[in-house]
């Protein structure tokens, strides 16, 4: 149950970044913002994400850790 909660997690933040990285787009072509700032927005959204995905990696892995002998 765990994993397939984790998955939807994964799943709704990856539909929202992608929305939100559209939207920056579609706001740099449309001069609303400048390019810097749609990189600089990009880049959290890639942070974020990336955080999400890292510690998913360290629970997982962490489970596999074995402590003595």
């Amino acid at each position: 149950m765990a994993t397939e909660i984790r998955t939807a997690i994964y799943s709704i933040v990856s539909v929202i970044a992608g929305l939100c990285l559209l939207w920056q787009f579609v706001q740099g072509w449309g001069s609303r913002k400048t390019w810097t700032d749609v990189a600089e927005t990009c880049l959290w959204i890639f942070c974020a994400g990336g955080g999400i995905a890292i510690a998913g990696w360290f629970f997982t892995g962490g489970s596999k850790i074995v402590f003595g002998g």
